[in-house]
């Protein structure tokens, strides 16, 4: 059985971690093909093959040491690093009071049924941007970008305004389920399927499990590009024995219950 995981630069954790995944997984053929967000919306995609554009040959090189993949070979392909509106959909639940909810604050108010029908408007207007270039293609599942790490509390660089906001909310976890239920359920008008953010590597709503940052990524590291959005290889092989599991009835050798 051969197995794509495909997307943005939320693929390189996979990628670092292909080692230990096909240990895991021997009698898969997995590979990785991933470029960054906005590299990634500007490739190509004719016929069966997916292209990196000229202006991103020596990155896709870099990362993938090709610059192109056919996915007709693919017996299923994991797509991640989709975002599905997250950054405006916080934004909005952040700056706004619920109207059949106990008042907070000053904010501006919006009734749940309002703020559900702009959540799916959201949602569903990036499902349709991934079905109008890869077609209804039952092979893919859809794992979203990963949620920020919780120490993006922290001010200066990488801090979450807006995930912070919630942070502090009884609410966020029943509008995170919300936003991932549709997710879920718009994939799946479109012949696509979804896997949620392993449980196990959540902090809180919204919110991943520190122990699982990239390398090197903190505020703390010296000289380093602080980073609170991109996880290590602890999560892909998590992530990947969610995946294996729900989608691809497989088991891996050694357990994932950090």
């Amino acid at each position: 059985m051969k197995v794509l995981v495909l997307g943005t630069s939320h693929t390189v954790c996979f990628r670092e971690a292909l080692t230990e995944l096909r240990t895991d997984y021997s009698d898969l053929t997995l590979q990785t093909f991933g470029l960054p967000g906005g590299k990634f919306a500007d490739a190509t995609f004719e016929g069966t093959t997916f292209c990196a554009t000229p202006q991103a040959r020596d990155v896709a090189l870099e990362w993938n040491g090709v610059t192109q993949i056919d996915l007709a070979p693919f017996d299923h392909i994991l797509m991640v690093g989709e975002r599905f509106s997250f950054q405006s959909i916080t934004r909005m639940l952040a700056s706004h009071d619920i109207l059949e909810d106990a008042p907070r604050a000053a904010d501006a108010l919006i009734s749940t049924a309002a703020l559900e029908a702009l959540i799916d408007g959201a949602v569903a207007a990036q499902v349709s941007a991934i079905v109008a270039r890869f077609g209804r293609d039952a092979r893919i599942t859809c794992l979203p970008a990963p949620y920020p790490l919780a120490r993006s509390w922290k001010q200066g660089a990488g801090h979450e305004r807006f995930i912070t906001t919630l942070s502090n909310r009884d609410t966020a976890h029943r509008w995170m389920t919300r936003f991932e239920a549709s997710i879920g359920a718009h994939l799946a008008e479109a012949g696509m399927g979804f896997l949620a953010q392993p449980r196990n590597t959540l902090h809180d709503a919204f919110r991943s499990r520190n122990a699982y940052a990239w390398p090197n990524s903190s505020q703390e590291a010296a000289g380093a590009h602080v980073d609170n959005r991109h996880l290590n290889t602890e999560y892909a092989r998590i992530a990947f024995a969610a995946y294996a599991n729900d989608t691809l009835n497989m088991r891996p050798t050694r357990a994932h219950t950090t």
